[in-house]
């Protein structure tokens, strides 16, 4: 019998589609129920704002407008969720930054289903508590 993890709400961030679905399946088939998807950093606050997920699944590059560090950031600043970064590109700095100020939390593509349960089970003990300041101990 498979056990699942959780049931809260997860929104996934990636601006490719078949990736965010990927993800999407790959989240319910753990258990999650409520999954979204938005497919830009603008589109990811918006959503947070009104969904108030628990869990935010933000790919780093999202094409055209604010990336997905910007867009973790300015959702931390209003609600509390876990933030997960994906990753496929070897963007130095970004991915510096995120494992300097968030360590645990950055998942490199192609995903592996063991690794994302291992982080997303670890956000969820880092944070029983609220966030004192955005990205305090990153979840």
């Amino acid at each position: 019998m498979k056990k699942k993890i959780l049931s809260n709400k997860v929104l996934i961030v990636d601006d490719e589609l078949i990736i965010a679905l990927g993800v999407q399946l790959t989240l319910k088939n753990l258990g999650f129920k409520n999954v979204w998807i938005a497919n830009s950093g603008e589109e990811a606050i918006t959503l947070a704002k009104k969904l108030k997920p628990e869990l935010i699944i933000m790919d780093i590059r999202l094409g055209n407008g604010i990336n997905g560090y910007e867009a973790a950031e300015k959702i931390q600043n209003e609600i509390d969720s876990n933030v997960l970064f994906l990753s496929g590109y070897p963007d130095i700095n970004l991915i510096s930054q995120i494992v300097l100020n968030c360590p645990n939390s950055l998942i490199l593509k192609p995903l592996d289903v063991e690794e994302l349960k291992d982080k997303i089970n670890l956000s969820f003990k880092r944070n029983k508590t609220k966030y004192e300041n955005k990205f305090k101990d990153c979840n």
